[in-house]
């Protein structure tokens, strides 16, 4: 079975996490295939934590978080190395949260089976005190997902889309 990989990317509190959770439960109850969801800043995460941050999301340790991943993908390749280790031990579909533009170009190019996903939601306003966040729309996503809706909106385009790519795995078109 061959791996599909799923970058997915969108403003903090977009429902990209819940989009991923209805995705899952469509994949893995109707084709019997792993869904994972992981993010290029959880090795910075754990960093962070060792050096005494809390876990709280806020615009502070959003700006840490995005300045350590920097240092290390700047000087160890490290968000790259984390990716590219997750794409060879993980199996089935594999949805990661990457923010940076450059990163998901490099993860694109370089990494086969590999689609690109935006959330978005209207009317919300986030003030961005980082690049990471800040370049979120400077990229052209193979996909786009609106969450302007509930939940049962959200969940309805999670199985559209999965049953697309779905669709897309079985014909080897990726």
């Amino acid at each position: 079975m061959k791996n599909i990989l799923i970058v997915i990317n969108g403003e903090p509190e977009n429902g990209k996490d819940k989009f991923v959770e209805f995705c899952a439960e469509y994949i893995e109850k109707t084709h019997a295939i792993e869904v994972h969801n992981e993010s290029s800043i959880d090795p910075s995460k754990q960093a962070a934590r060792i050096l005494g941050w809390n876990g709280e999301k806020n615009d502070i340790s959003r700006k840490f978080l995005s300045d350590l991943k920097d240092m290390s993908s700047n000087i160890y390749d490290g968000s790259f190395k984390y990716i590219t280790n997750l794409v060879r031990t993980r199996m089935g579909f594999l949805f990661i949260h990457i923010r940076e533009p450059q990163e998901i170009s490099r993860v694109k190019k370089e990494l086969q089976n590999c689609i690109t996903l935006c959330i978005k939601r209207n009317g919300k306003t986030h003030i961005h005190n980082n690049h990471a966040d800040a370049n979120v729309y400077n990229y052209d996503y193979d996909y786009i997902i609106n969450n302007d809706h509930d939940l049962e909106y959200l969940k309805l385009k999670a199985f559209e889309f999965s049953k697309h790519i779905m669709t897309i795995y079985k014909e080897d078109k990726i």
